[in-house]
């Protein structure tokens, strides 16, 4: 199971003429699917956490790389799950924390030859940044076991490195990392509980490491409440923009430029929407910010533009993209924008149905669903021009798959060199195909449905394939001796 290969491309048509959503691989296991989460992409492959298969009665969980074409499993346990976490690209390597026995945690190297183990050490937090050939990443100081920041520089042979003056003269900690965190400059903004004398507080605030100079604190947003948790940092222009709770479950947006006085509510924001647990910081695009959250006086949960170079404007609700309605979505904690081939996407969930699609944006006040039949979708992630995610086919009722879309093509399957091009008509078609461009003899042909399930197959006769089949979508795939088509099919 270590190297397997893509062998078929499911198409579905969407809404719009120019969506194109792909099933990249169907259930290969058994009828169960691959379940791809955490994908992340380096310049040479796409990796995912997934299904490998089977040992016993556990289900073997590890991480997959994807080149484009073919997928091979980065085998770090054979008896069961993983748990690979945690992923970064450094150097245009991949890399996941993962325990090779369930339990005792590491960081591996995954790449299509396997998973190579670089280091007992592992990331505790899910920010990390690369600066100057480096990973820096958030993990507990040994003798403190208080979380500080560290850097590695790709060399197996090196451990992690604490960055200075996180330390006082007595070698503690001058604070401890407590929730999101963000690079501007040579500075790391972030939420954080300082210490005293070594001796870590309870009270939340939002502080600044500079490695040349140490912790200091830019502003207690809220004295009377412990858990502020400042997060979902976004920079727009010259500020960043950050979430943080004033009590349990409100979220209130916040922007800063580093200084205390810098440092205040977004009152245009804040006034807009409700205080509660809704309110948040999707991403930004075109240097605008996407905010969710429901609305004052409304009950749906939306999704709202606001433009910090015109603040007069307020915040302005994204409508789809009749110009008309009111986009009605809301997010998981993890969802976020991913921008490619100049437009934002997101997985959202929609609020009329309660199915989670994906989005595209482009740029000003209005969005649409890019297919109706893919749902459950997440982690979207650019890998070579197109986006992948994990999703489902409508109606499909199985696991989750990996899904591709590219924005940039009409074309609704790979496209053939005129060398190699096998002709198949008429599609539509109802009981009988007819094929040209064969080579050699004893060519095949399998139809599968949207769930990838064989439903017809055999021998190419007479250059025609006959079938019974209820009306639908099928997938049809043509083997000659040295060529092959893959394409979606109709039948009436």
């Amino acid at each position: 199971m270590k190297n397997f290969y893509l062998s078929l491309i499911i198409c579905l048509f969407s809404s719009s003429l120019f969506a194109q959503v792909e099933l990249v691989m169907p259930k290969p296991y058994g009828g169960y699917g691959l379940e791809p989460t955490i994908l992340i992409a380096s310049t040479d492959y796409l990796a995912m956490y997934g299904m490998q298969g089977y040992s016993g009665r556990a289900i073997v969980y590890n991480p997959h790389v994807f080149d484009g074409t073919n997928f091979n499993a980065a085998e770090i346990r054979s008896g069961g799950p993983s748990y690979a976490t945690l992923p970064f690209v450094l150097n245009n390597s991949i890399y996941y924390k993962a325990a090779v026995d369930g339990r005792t945690y590491a960081t591996y190297l995954v790449d299509a030859t396997g998973a190579t183990k670089v280091g007992d050490w592992f990331m505790e937090a899910e920010q990390y940044f690369i600066s100057e050939g480096k990973v820096v990443f958030m993990a507990k100081e040994a003798a403190s076991g208080q979380k500080l920041l560290f850097s590695w520089d790709g060399n197996a042979a090196n451990s992690p490195v604490l960055l200075p003056n996180q330390l006082d003269g007595n070698n503690l900690p001058l604070y401890t990392f407590g929730g999101g965190v963000i690079k501007d400059g040579d500075k790391y903004l972030m939420s954080a509980k300082p210490a005293v004398n070594g001796v870590i507080g309870t009270h939340y605030e939002l502080g600044l490491f500079d490695p040349a100079t140490g912790y200091s604190t830019v502003k207690d947003l809220y004295p009377s409440y412990d858990f502020s948790v400042p997060k979902s940092f976004t920079k727009v222009g010259n500020e960043i923009y950050f979430t943080a709770a004033s009590a349990q479950n409100v979220l209130r947006i916040w922007k800063t430029d580093l200084t205390t006085d810098g440092t205040v509510e977004v009152v245009g924001i804040n006034d807009a929407l409700k205080a509660d647990h809704t309110c948040g910081i999707l991403g930004a695009f075109n240097n605008k910010l996407l905010i969710k959250g429901t609305k004052v006086g409304e009950t749906d949960k939306k999704l709202f533009v606001y433009d910090p170079a015109d603040e007069q404007a307020g915040l302005q609700v994204v409508k789809m993209n009749d110009g008309t309605t009111d986009l009605k979505v809301s997010f998981n904690p993890w969802d976020k924008v991913v921008e490619h081939n100049n437009k934002a996407f997101f997985a959202g969930i929609d609020g009329t149905d309660g199915l989670k699609y994906l989005y595209s944006f482009n740029g000003q006040l209005t969005a649409d669903k890019v297919d109706e039949n893919v749902q459950s979708v997440n982690y979207p992630t650019a890998y070579k021009g197109k986006l992948y995610m994990q999703a489902m086919s409508a109606g499909s009722g199985g696991r989750k798959e990996l899904f591709v879309y590219d924005n940039m093509t009409t074309a609704l399957e790979p496209a053939a060199t005129a060398a190699n091009a096998i002709e198949v008509y008429p599609n539509p078609s109802n009981g009988q195909l007819f094929v040209n461009g064969l080579k050699g003899n004893n060519a095949t042909y399998e139809i599968f449905d949207l769930t990838g399930a064989s439903v017809a197959k055999g021998l190419v006769s007479n250059n025609s394939i006959v079938y019974h089949l209820e009306a639908g979508v099928y997938l049809l795939k043509v083997l000659g001796s040295d060529n092959q088509y893959i394409k979606k099919i109709i039948v009436q």
